[in-house]
């Protein structure tokens, strides 16, 4: 979303690839990136218990991404580019998968 946010390219239609990603951890590198993997919550929770982890709690941490939407304009919060809605659903996903 980093790349999307800062060249003017995120918007209503990433929504379903983004949700995915979010989900299965799997990009299929359809906007520039290359295909990978990232860990989802419950996959980096089971890899600490793995190791010998206990009592193990995922958080997500914000990340770079407001600030490139910030650079597309959005810095006052008064007014909604169409990037922001995207992003918005985006973070709230994660957030609703971690908890």
């Amino acid at each position: 979303m980093l790349e999307t946010g800062t060249s003017g390219t995120l918007d209503d239609t990433l929504g379903p690839a983004v949700r995915t990603v979010i989900a299965t951890g799997d990009y299929d590198g359809h906007v520039g990136f290359m295909r990978t993997h990232w860990h989802t919550a419950d996959e980096l929770r089971s890899e600490m218990e793995a190791a010998g982890l206990g009592d193990v709690q995922v958080y997500g941490i914000e990340g770079p991404a407001w600030p490139a939407l910030d650079r597309m304009g959005d810095r006052s919060g008064q007014h909604r580019h169409p990037q922001h809605d995207a992003f918005e659903e985006a973070v709230t996903g994660v957030y609703s998968v971690w908890q």
